[in-house]
């Protein structure tokens, strides 16, 4: 008999109670390595036979540990709370700016909401069905997004990206990458859908448009309305009205640290120097008449209608006289008399006269010197609840909660994207059976009593890294005041 064998005549082949291939090969191992001390001992003046022995026996201890390692990381993986894992995108170079950016917008529970009022609600036979290919593939991705998993997944956002690159007809460049450029792009995508699909409406009459009842409303619009006010003469601006949809914040560059409500509060109450007030400069040229150089009737006549218009409180700061032609002789002729007034300051108040579901807040943090760029590193510490007030004349306030952020770590040019997302609130209901309060898209769905998960509300929120999923507590993120970019509050009902 060969030493070959031999050495096969060592492996153990009677049935075995091991539940696995994996302990079937393991069992054999250490069989055989008991086997081969005997099968050595007999053969130890036969070199070749003890250095295939010893040969086998390195690689077994070299074996057994990988096997076990393996069965082991198998098994560490698997988890019986639903909120250990959620699906990630794999990140095939540079994707974690698009891998973020949709990751940033699973939580948003109005955004549910809208999608599935979009499935349910019946468009009139009469209005032409245009296709709407970006909100069935966001569903879609959102679906996936959403499923409870109690092992590691991964998808690629490609498929999503592709897509939107064939809607716009261009490329997504992977060397200029940024999340906030690519939430802008889907955002507007989504809106434009969503207003050719409701195109319809302005050939309706009222009584149509009451039958039809309401419509979906896009979750992220809004309208802010923008004021001036001077604080020599008291007087205001005409209002303006903006629609918006993402709030755009410039993080002070002067500044080591701030609040996010400083931020929004000095946006909301800008401060300007140096502006030209037209109720100001009217005073002044009623004030100082008999100082004036009118050198006609017309000239005369115009002062006395400005006069007239400042007494009955008509003028507002921001009128614009200047392509009147008497206007402009009057300034002329007195340049050195209008010359001694100073310049006004006044302040813009922006506040929200149309409340969104959700709001997007963008952390401008870009600097810039000649043909230098540079990231502005300014801590700036958020709130997980947001207060807005709802006119400029009104006390009320509406509430809003932090449901993710997307934090950027590197320089100006380079670096990594990642995302906070909230967790949904799961429940208990029996032993290895949970629900949770995200609304389903295109499925009926009641929420059952339970006991809410602890694990949920002391890490209610995933840090996800492309596939790299781990838990944080909602402190964890607030702290995090260096890093953050963008951040999505949804709106909180009483």
């Amino acid at each position: 008999m060969g030493i070959l064998d031999n050495l096969i005549g060592l492996i153990r082949t009677e049935p075995i109670k091991e539940s696995s291939w994996i302990d079937y090969i393991k069992y054999n191992i250490v069989w055989f390595i008991r086997k081969a001390k005997i099968y050595s001992y007999r053969n130890r003046k036969n070199p070749w036979v003890l250095g295939s022995i010893f040969s086998l026996i390195l690689a077994s201890y070299v074996v057994i540990p990988t096997i076990t390692n393996k069965n082991a990381d198998t098994q560490i993986k698997r988890s019986k709370r639903p909120d250990k894992y959620t699906t990630g995108f794999i990140n095939t170079g540079n994707d974690c700016f698009a891998n973020s950016t949709i990751q940033s917008l699973v939580p948003l529970y109005e955004l549910n909401k809208y999608f599935e009022e979009m499935l349910m609600f019946k468009i009139p036979e009469i209005a032409i069905k245009y296709p709407m290919p970006l909100h069935l593939s966001m569903m879609n991705l959102l679906n996936r997004l959403q499923s409870t998993i109690h092992s590691p997944e991964t998808l690629s956002v490609w498929d999503f990206l592709h897509l939107l690159e064939n809607i716009h007809l261009g490329k997504i460049s992977r060397s200029q990458h940024d999340a906030h450029e690519l939430f802008a792009i889907i955002l507007e995508t989504l809106e434009d859908e969503y207003n050719r699909f409701f195109s319809f409406m302005s050939k309706l009459t009222d009584d149509e448009k009451k039958e039809l009842g309401k419509i979906p409303h896009f979750p992220f619009s809004s309208a802010m309305e923008t004021k001036l006010q001077c604080f020599s003469c008291k007087g205001i601006s005409k209002p303006v009205k903006i629609p918006t949809m993402t709030l755009e914040l410039m993080v002070p560059q002067t500044q080591s640290s701030t609040t996010l409500m400083d931020i929004i509060e000095r946006e909301r109450n800008e401060v300007i120097e140096d502006y030209s007030c037209f109720v100001c400069i009217t005073k002044f040229i009623v004030f100082n008449t008999d100082k004036l150089k009118l050198i006609n009737d017309e000239q005369r006549e115009f002062i006395q209608i400005l006069k007239e218009s400042l007494m009955s409180g008509e003028l507002r700061i921001n009128d614009d006289l200047r392509e009147n032609d008497t206007y402009k002789s009057i300034l002329f002729n007195n340049e050195t008399l209008l010359g001694q007034l100073k310049k006004s300051t006044v302040v813009r108040k922006n506040t929200f006269i149309e409340t969104p579901e959700i709001i997007p807040i963008h952390l401008s943090r870009s600097m810039y010197s000649d043909t230098q760029s540079w990231k502005n590193a300014c801590n700036v510490s958020i709130s997980e609840i947001l207060e807005f007030p709802t006119t400029l004349s009104s006390s009320s306030h509406v509430k809003y909660r932090l449901k993710s952020v997307i934090r950027h770590q590197g320089s100006h040019s380079s670096g990594h994207y990642e995302c906070y997302r909230r967790k949904p609130q799961y429940l208990k209901i029996n032993e290895d059976e949970y629900v949770n309060d995200i609304p389903e898209i295109g499925k009926s769905k009641s929420i059952t009593k339970g006991k809410k998960l602890g694990s949920v509300l002391n890490k209610p929120f995933w840090r996800i890294s492309d596939a790299k999923i781990s838990e944080v507590s909602t402190d964890y993120i607030l702290n995090d005041g260096k890093a953050v970019y963008m951040l999505f509050y949804e709106r909180l009902y009483s």
